[in-house]
């Protein structure tokens, strides 16, 4: 699914890509909380809006931040934040998030191609998450 303005959206913008340093999990947590919860902030600070271009077709309450209109439109699975990222043990939870695709409350895909794809208890989990973070 991309929404009704998908295509749009694609050719219209762009993003950047932060990289933060963390020396534990707590501190993860702590840096990724903040980036969370200052991110409104930003995306009205970078916006770039031109009158013509402020608002999708039909939307008249919503004079700003065309994109962000755009990406709401979109599969939320894939948008947005991730809801357990807050929490004190998100960690866990995001690598699962990604590889493991559940339908009607049945696992229906298990990712490919990576030794700690098929995730089925927690300590493969964790193994999973120091590789990929470095550590």
């Amino acid at each position: 699914r991309s929404g009704k303005y998908g295509k749009y959206m694609m050719r219209a913008s762009a993003s950047a890509q932060v990289s933060v340093d963390y020396k534990s999990e707590e501190d993860m947590v702590r840096k990724l909380s903040v980036l969370q919860k200052i991110s409104p902030i930003l995306m009205i600070l970078m916006e770039n809006k031109a009158e013509e271009d402020s608002t999708l077709p039909g939307v008249t309450d919503k004079k700003h931040l065309l994109r962000i209109q755009e990406w709401d439109d979109l599969d939320p699975d894939r948008t947005g934040f991730v809801p357990h990222s807050l929490s004190e043990d998100g960690w866990e939870e995001l690598p699962q998030n990604q590889l493991l695709v559940y339908k009607n409350g049945e696992l229906i895909y298990e990712g490919e191609k990576h030794e700690f794809t098929y995730v089925h208890d927690e300590e493969k989990m964790k193994l999973m998450f120091l590789e990929y973070s470095g550590l």
